[in-house]
């Protein structure tokens, strides 16, 4: 009769047979397979060097992206993301500082089945401190070098006020 009848779809399985059977991607609907929460700016800026040196290119070809909650406070506002990347099968991981309250909420995601135990990981100290003294004095001489600045600090300083527990 040429009328089409369109049908809601009931069950989020059915919703998944559907985009499977039209070859409908979860990239294409939420633009990134994988999404990688964070905690602050450090993370934001180094993890794409660490990954890109390392060879892992998922950033590059658009497979991941990387979400900043924007400090240990916002992670509670992490259940709400991860209830709609659910239902995109969206792989989601998630890296923290070492935090009992927040490795607590991870659990209780774990615990909802938002989170797989395999996909978050709590650092035992900030991730500012788990790169050694020597790395981060290389690294910073030569950025100085790269951006035409002046950087004195040496290894010995660099510890010292690390064991201080100085911000530098």
């Amino acid at each position: 009769n040429g009328i089409a009848k369109v049908l809601p779809i009931e069950y989020i399985d059915d919703l998944k047979l559907i985009r499977k059977q039209l070859g409908i991607r979860n990239s294409d609907i939420y633009d990134h397979d994988c999404v990688l929460f964070i905690e602050g700016a450090s993370e934001q800026e180094s993890l794409p060097d660490i990954m890109e040196a390392m060879g892992i290119e998922h950033l590059r070809d658009g497979r991941l992206t990387i979400v900043n909650l924007k400090g240990k406070d916002n992670l509670k506002k992490l259940r709400h993301f991860l209830h709609y990347l659910k239902d995109f099968e969206t792989e989601v991981f998630v890296v923290v500082n070492g935090d009992k309250q927040l490795e607590q909420i991870l659990l209780d995601l774990e615990r909802e089945r938002l989170l797989e135990k395999q996909c978050y990981k709590v650092w035992e100290r900030d991730f500012e401190d788990i790169f050694e003294t020597r790395y981060i004095i290389e690294a910073m001489t030569k950025l100085a070098e790269e951006k035409s600045y002046k950087f004195e600090l040496n290894e010995a300083e660099l510890e010292s006020k690390r064991k201080e527990g100085k911000v530098i």
